[in-house]
């Protein structure tokens, strides 16, 4: 697969283009299709009549903000796993192990270190729960394709076909690891009494999220 991002140069090199996206991101994952042009103009320090300038109008910047944010995760991620795609059909289990390991590691890295994943994921949920033209974005341009090289891994390395109902649950299951720290952050850090994860907490979480990993696959499934 080659990555084809969404966002335009046009509209990256514009910072007001920009601030309008990060600040429609964050007042729909709060407010969904409710949120205000008028708020979200002023959280971007723009004029209201840039949303049509730039993205016609707020249906346009709400699908827009879709794009934007798979754009981000495939510039992070993807060289991880795009190349994988090509050589999975290779693959030994112990192969397909190690890169399944190599992928659990860099969601963790990425989905808890990077700040700008908060309010990605409040917007990505709020679309899991009522779905939108922006859900089918989403599941056309990241998740089908991300959750194909998963199961096809999870496969090799258990001897079974990607299409079976248990390899789709185990898969599920073990990325739901990383969505636990993301989603729900505060109740860890309510838990560990602190108000940010520190460097150690960090490397614990992803030391613990490879054992559990490492142990799943590691078993008969």
């Amino acid at each position: 697969m080659t990555i084809s991002y969404h966002t335009s140069d046009d509209i990256l090199s514009s910072t007001t283009a920009v601030a309008l996206l990060e600040a429609g991101i964050d007042q729909f994952g709060q407010f969904g299709l409710k949120a205000t042009t008028r708020n979200i103009a002023e959280k971007a320090h723009a004029n209201i009549a840039a949303i049509p300038y730039y993205f016609r109008s707020k249906q346009g910047l709400y699908l827009a903000c879709m794009h934007y944010i798979i754009d981000n995760i495939f510039r992070e991620i993807g060289e991880v796993m795009i190349p994988l795609e090509s050589t999975l059909s290779g693959l030994t289990p112990e192969q397909a192990k190690h890169a399944y390991l190599n992928i659990m590691d860099t969601y963790c890295g990425f989905f808890i270190e990077d700040p700008r994943t908060h309010t990605w994921a409040q917007f990505i949920m709020r679309e899991h729960a009522n779905p939108t033209d922006a859900y089918h974005i989403f599941s056309e341009r990241y998740y089908q394709h991300m959750r194909r090289v998963q199961l096809k891994l999870l496969g090799k390395c258990f001897g079974r076909s990607e299409h079976d109902a248990k390899i789709k649950v185990q898969s599920h299951t073990l990325f739901g690891q990383v969505l636990g720290f993301l989603v729900a952050k505060e109740s860890l850090l309510e838990s560990l009494n602190q108000r940010e994860l520190t460097a150690d907490d960090i490397t614990l979480i992803k030391d613990v999220v490879r054992q559990h990993t490492n142990s799943v696959l590691s078993a008969d499934l």
